[in-house]
């Protein structure tokens, strides 16, 4: 299998000789360990595995309860020992696994409290496993997708709910960052998609706009170290969306209205931007 390519969960079963569901699938035959890392976007998955640098501090296996250091998660905790190689992947959709490669559990299991499928509290361990090449790298629009859909689940819960959420997890936090001081926030290598923006076009549009934001109408909020009015250049119909980087589809708005713009993709917003370059440009 190649590090960074796409299989199908069969793919998985027919290379490893594994069972066709769980997070840790173990074949005796081959004495490998294959886990999945599953990153739902619907809050249903109890598991709460999180990146630091190459390392992800996976939750052991076990929806509800108290989780036990009996059978996979017992293997995985003593894979060093009995030499069983560990091959990981992530699923950030459905029937989609990404082969992130070999790795190898390098520290001790933590112990952290978290809730389960039934909402109550229990006794969860995390492992961390170690990838041993440099190669694995995730493109960061997958990350901001998947953390934007679980961000708008989240806003659904009751303030109790959310409440509880955020004080576990920061106590988790608080703990990790006491056994492992030199890792201190949740990271991991990505690999990021810019476009090429046209500095003169950029340049030029801010100048036209004379100060002014091209939405809200409002006067740039600040100057800039150059005394320059501070906005943003924004392409109307998005690069990363095959929108050309023209005159024509760019205008400068404030900081306030751009993030409104890429929040919201309001369709009269949209709408007024195109009135307001086509006035532009008529001058």
């Amino acid at each position: 299998m190649k590090v960074n390519y796409e299989y199908t969960n069969q793919d998985i079963m027919n290379y490893f000789d594994v069972a066709n569901s769980g997070g840790i699938r173990y074949s005796k035959k081959n004495n490998v360990l294959v886990i999945i890392s599953f990153h739902r976007d619907d809050n249903s998955s109890p598991y709460q595995d999180d990146w630091k640098e190459r390392t992800l501090y996976y939750t052991g296996q076990g929806q509800n309860g108290d989780q036990e250091l009996t059978r996979n998660n017992k293997r995985l905790n003593e894979s060093k020992d009995n030499h069983t190689k560990i091959y990981l992947f992530e699923s950030f959709e459905k029937t989609k696994y990404i082969y992130c490669g070999e790795a190898l559990l390098t520290g001790k299991v933590i112990e952290a409290t978290e809730t389960d499928s039934k909402n109550n509290d229990r006794l969860v361990y995390k492992f961390p496993i170690t990838l041993q090449n440099e190669q694995y790298v995730i493109y960061d629009d997958i990350i901001r997708r998947n953390m934007n859909k679980k961000e708008k689940n989240i806003r659904k819960l009751s303030d109790k709910e959310l409440q509880r959420f955020a004080v576990k997890k920061s106590q988790f936090n608080h703990d990790f960052y006491k056994e492992t001081p030199e890792k201190t926030s949740n990271s991991r290598v990505v690999l990021s998609r810019s476009y090429y923006r046209d500095p003169y076009i950029s340049e030029y549009v801010k100048k036209l706009s004379r100060g002014f934001c091209g939405l809200c109408g409002q006067c740039a909020p600040f100057k800039d170290k150059n005394g320059e009015p501070f906005l943003h250049s924004h392409h109307i119909d998005y690069l990363s969306e095959g929108g050309e980087d023209t005159l024509s589809n760019c205008i400068a708005v404030c900081p306030n209205c751009h993030a409104k713009i890429h929040t919201l993709n309001d369709p009269k917003d949209k709408e007024k931007l195109l009135k307001n370059v086509s006035e532009r440009d008529e001058k």
